[in-house]
This record gives structure tokens, C-alpha cells and sequence, in this order.
């Protein structure tokens, strides 16, 4: 089963998520990181606010 894993930290009770770790799937990760990249690249092109 693939996982991306994302690192965890637990301070006074709260849980906070800091991404994903280097722990999971590495191919899985990699294309995660490359999909957000090209969002944002896009995202940053486009004026058009009901896009």
C-alpha cells in the first residue's frame, strides 16, 4: 500500500502536521510535490478570478 506519511508532533496535548516526511513512498511523494508545484505555476498565470 502506498503512503506519503506526514511528520507529526505532539506539544502540550495540541497535534500539529508538518507535511509529508521522507519516510513513505518516495515515487508517491515526488509526485505530489511536482503536482503542487505546476498548481501553483498555473494558479500564478491565470487572471481570470472565476477560474
Amino acid at each position: 500500500m502506498a503512503w506519503a506519511n506526514t511528520d507529526r508532533a505532539v506539544n502540550g496535548g495540541k497535534h500539529k502536521l508538518y507535511g509529508i516526511s521522507k519516510r513513505g513512498n518516495k515515487y508517491l511523494r515526488k509526485l505530489l510535490v511536482h503536482g503542487a508545484r505546476i498548481t501553483l505555476r498555473f494558479a500564478e498565470r491565470k487572471t481570470d478570478s472565476r477560474s
